[in-house]
């Protein structure tokens, strides 16, 4: 049954001395538990006697006590006041605050031994030992900061955005070099003969104004690469010539002999392999590599009949010939080992 309404007694008790297990109550006598789980709330506007009562905070807002001896866990703490805090998780806490340096601090000393992977300060900061590990601080090269280096010798590349010498730096008088040096960089005036050998060095300038000549040769007699260049009735050398068209006109190669350089050009064309244009070979080809990058059209390929050869891949390429038997193999060399 869900509920019993008894307007008597129950095993001569009444059903209103009972105390339930979840429904709201009112008490109104004194009631002694030998052990009592609240899950949710107990009002009590008298008193409560048992063990430990002591120890019992009948106020967990603090206010009645100012020290907790039992272990106790917040979710959230919000303190007004002082707090005085033994231990945390474990840590003596006074002795570890005392060991804590504070942003605010203005003047911190650390006499411990620290070592760091990546350290960076925003502030100047003071070194008493003049030794950062076992590098003294003497001898460090900064970023940013003047420094006088009275040094002979730096192990490794070093590289200075400005550097004044006085001596010599790599047994080169620096400001000598720099006053005959033509820098590759900036606006610059010389009047001395420069001399560029192919051997050595090559000259590259995206803007270049001849004002006398060059090579002994004035700026008139130059042509520009971009422009249609017409020679008549002059000889021209040129050790290396590379040009999108050219024309000759009443030139050997427009000759009847056709020679240049004392090679036949038709039967030069004749023999060569062109990249630009279409060809048919009537005559036997030894290629030692061949790379085909769309097609390659050909009757015979290694004395096989192209078109044999085809017909045949085809066929063995077929999984119905294959799973029928009618494959017929005259010859096959094998070159590993087969097991039947």
């Amino acid at each position: 049954m869900d509920a019993l309404d008894i307007d008597g007694f129950v095993n001569g008790i009444n059903p209103f001395d009972f105390i339930t297990l979840h429904d709201d109550q009112y008490i109104p006598g004194n009631v002694s538990f030998d052990l009592l789980e609240i899950e949710e709330s107990l009002d009590v506007r008298g008193a409560v006697h048992g063990k430990h009562m002591d120890k019992f905070l009948d106020n967990p807002s603090l206010l009645q006590t100012t020290k907790l001896q039992a272990t106790c866990e917040f979710n959230e703490v919000i303190v007004q006041g002082p707090i005085y805090v033994d231990q945390l998780d474990g840590y003596d806490l006074d002795q570890f605050l005392q060991s804590v340096v504070y942003v605010d601090e203005p003047y911190v000393e650390i006499n411990a031994s620290k070592h760091y992977r990546n350290l960076q300060f925003y502030e100047p900061v003071r070194i008493e030992s003049n030794m950062i590990g076992e590098i003294h601080l003497d001898e460090l090269l900064t970023k940013s900061t003047d420094q006088t280096v009275n040094i002979s010798l730096v192990m490794g590349n070093v590289f200075f955005n400005r550097a004044q010498v006085d001596g010599l730096f790599g047994g080169i008088n620096v400001t000598e070099w720099d006053t005959n040096s033509i820098k590759v960089f900036g606006d610059q005036h010389t009047q001395a003969t420069l001399e560029f050998c192919p051997q050595y060095s090559l000259l590259y300038a995206k803007n270049l104004e001849i004002m006398g000549t060059l090579n002994g040769q004035p700026r008139a007699e130059f042509y520009d690469m971009d422009e249609e260049i017409v020679f008549r009735d002059q000889s021209v050398h040129m050790s290396d010539l590379y040009a999108s068209y050219l024309s000759l006109t009443g030139s050997l190669i427009d000759g009847p002999s056709k020679m240049l350089n004392h090679l036949h050009l038709p039967t030069f064309d004749a023999y060569r392999f062109s990249l630009s244009h279409s060809q048919t070979f009537n005559y036997d080809v030894f290629v030692d590599t061949l790379y085909v990058g769309k097609s390659f059209a050909a009757r015979y390929l290694n004395g096989l009949d192209v078109v044999d050869l085809q017909a045949n891949v085809e066929t063995y390429l077929n999984d119905d010939y294959m799973l029928s038997g009618k494959h017929v193999i005259d010859t096959l060399h094998i070159d590993g080992s087969v097991e039947i």
